[in-house]
């Protein structure tokens, strides 16, 4: 099911006089009423829409709020880690690392069903029914602040952190994206706050926000799945050639040689050379291939071999 359609201008949610000022505006165009210029506060043409709902927002004390022109829903808050009321975040602890820059627009958009917060509403930080936002925090708990499954990473606690949370997220790059984990190349980094880095922190992609390792699986390396599956195909290569040769062998045994008594019992040089012929075409081939499927197997289907297919650091669901 799609997205339900909004108007892209609505009064619904504007002031008493601003909604009687459009309808009236709407009304005299219907009536084919030629306008000498077009209203400034229309909205058309990139002029200033009405703020609609108008909403203020709560800042606390140790804020600094920038606010888009004219009342326009767009904001910046510089201040102390906060997720939502002045009871929340490390900012609530007097937290002196913990500095924030809230970038969001749209604030409470999609409350009351998207119809947003009523008219004159005073608001804060709302990381669930914001429009979209980015959160840059020097001390944070932003898994647990956004609601991310814990996955195998599990959650970031006491860390700086970055969140770009709105309807659609696109990273483009030009000429490539790199998605990298751990510390810079040739430096000896660490943390935020001091802290060793692991060599190699993992990746995880998380549809539907469903971290259940049951369903968080490793991703197979593209170049070790190869040198496996051709590995693979060499041995069934094997069997097959070996199958085909105990055919051949067993045809011209059952064509050429009488199944009489002594050849049942056991005796004669006949059977002595068939039994030389088998150890060398037949259960030598098969020993050989037995070898390779338990080398294939510890190669690259154990996470201690040296090629295995699957990703240490990288899963998704």
């Amino acid at each position: 099911m799609g997205p339900k359609k909004r108007k892209a201008f609505s009064v619904e949610n504007c002031s008493k006089a601003s909604r009687a000022y459009k309808r009236q505006l709407y009304a005299d165009l219907k009536k084919g009423t030629k306008l000498n210029n077009l209203p400034s506060d229309s909205g058309l043409l990139h002029t200033v829409p009405p703020p609609c709902p108008r909403v203020e927002f709560s800042n606390a004390d140790n804020e600094k709020v920038l606010r888009s022109d004219h009342k326009q829903d767009g904001w910046i808050v510089f201040g102390t880690d906060r997720p939502s009321t002045v009871a929340s975040g490390y900012g609530q602890y007097g937290a002196q690392r913990a500095n924030s820059i809230d970038i969001v627009v749209g604030r409470m958009a999609s409350a009351r069903k998207g119809k947003g917060p009523k008219d004159g509403s005073i608001v804060g930080p709302s990381f669930e029914t914001d429009a979209a936002r980015i959160y840059i925090s020097q001390l944070s708990k932003v898994d647990k602040d956004f609601g991310i499954a814990a996955g195998r990473i599990g959650r970031v606690v006491d860390r700086s952190a970055i969140a770009v949370k709105a309807d659609g997220v696109r990273i483009i790059g030009r000429e490539g994206v790199k998605i990298v984990t751990g510390k810079m190349r040739g430096k000896n980094e660490l943390n935020s706050q001091g802290g060793r880095i692991l060599p190699a922190p993992g990746i995880e992609l998380i549809a539907g926000n469903d971290g259940d390792k049951k369903y968080l699986q490793a991703i197979p390396k593209g170049r070790h799945l190869i040198l496996c599956l051709k590995d693979m195909l060499d041995i069934m290569r094997q069997i097959v050639s070996s199958v085909n040769n105990f055919y051949r062998a067993q045809n011209w045994i059952n064509s050429v040689i009488p199944w009489t008594g002594w050849l049942a019992a056991g005796r004669g040089p006949m059977v002595s050379v068939l039994k030389t012929a088998m150890k060398i075409f037949f259960k030598a081939p098969h020993d050989n291939i037995r070898t390779n499927l338990k080398l294939c197997r510890v190669n690259f289907l154990t996470d201690t071999g040296n090629k295995f297919i699957l990703s240490r650091h990288v899963r998704c669901t």
